[in-house]
């Protein structure tokens, strides 16, 4: 695309936008995006590397324009209800222990997420030792690229349900994680959730008009604790949720607001609100 002699103090913006525009007829924005970042890098690290061209400036490096849209599906507790159903069902005569057992997990895994707004790679990857019953709280360490030098930990209260699925995959579990044996992936967590969803006649996927994935089961809990009126405060001490995205400060977060907020959650997974205010009446 470009003079095969062209050196590296004539190399122009223009140069790089040759590239760029070649690359989109053929794969989304965000992906030539994600391309260019790296030839950004080699070219910023020439300095680095080679001597000769310490003094040189990099030119300005265009970048295709990506749409920053985000997704706004919420999950209905009718829905949360369907699914866990599925999910969490006793074994049927068409299945064996192993998939009657996996689709359980995954279950439980998406029913964590719901309870604690965090994300389903940190259910995935939490561990036993960050478990402490007895003084019902649980750590969540932050997945998130930006979290990996910082390990970003969150203190979360042990609701009934939480409980009551620790209790179980503690019987079941016999390896250093919750859920599954290497902390990376719960076995075919997306087609057992995946053919759950199509069971319960609800639509998931993220390239499907009003599809659902796990993630959305975060935005879910933040969204049902905000409603509940929770502060910022607290839901993002719960979450994780960086100052850019949600709040600016986590200071007025305590250990009583955070009980009180996951409570909302274990009322909205399983539904004991409604019932309780029907028996009340």
């Amino acid at each position: 695309m470009i003079p095969p002699d062209l050196k590296l103090n004539e190399l122009a913006s223009s140069h790089i936008r040759l590239y760029i525009d070649a690359r989109a007829k053929t794969v989304k924005a965000s992906s030539v995006n994600r391309e260019t970042t790296i030839i950004a890098s080699a070219l910023h690290s020439a300095r680095i590397d080679f001597p000769e061209v310490e003094s040189w400036v990099c030119p300005p490096i265009p970048r295709p324009k990506v749409s920053r849209s985000r997704r706004e599906r919420l999950i209905t507790q009718e829905e949360v209800i369907k699914l866990l159903t599925r999910l969490l069902s006793a074994r049927r005569a068409d299945e064996t222990a192993v998939a009657a057992q996996n689709r359980r997990t995954v279950g439980q895994a998406f029913q964590m997420t719901l309870l604690t707004g965090a994300r389903i790679g940190e259910i995935t990857a939490l561990r036993w030792d960050r478990i402490d019953v007895a003084a019902k709280m649980l750590q969540i360490v932050g997945t998130k690229t930006r979290f990996h030098s910082t390990k970003m930990v969150r203190y979360l209260e042990i609701t009934p349900t939480i409980k009551m699925i620790l209790l179980e995959r503690k019987e079941i579990s016999r390896w250093e994680y919750v859920f599954c044996r290497t902390g990376n992936s719960i076995t075919d967590y997306h087609k057992i959730l995946s053919e759950a969803a199509e069971q319960c006649g609800i639509t998931y996927g993220k390239f499907k008009r009003g599809g659902f994935i796990t993630h959305d089961a975060r935005h879910t809990a933040v969204t049902r604790m905000l409603q509940a009126g929770v502060d910022l405060s607290t839901i993002g001490s719960i979450t994780g949720h960086s100052d850019a995205n949600l709040i600016l400060h986590y200071s007025h977060a305590t250990r009583e607001s955070r009980k009180q907020a996951v409570t909302i959650l274990e009322d909205f997974v399983t539904g004991e609100k409604d019932s309780k205010t029907k028996k009340a009446s």
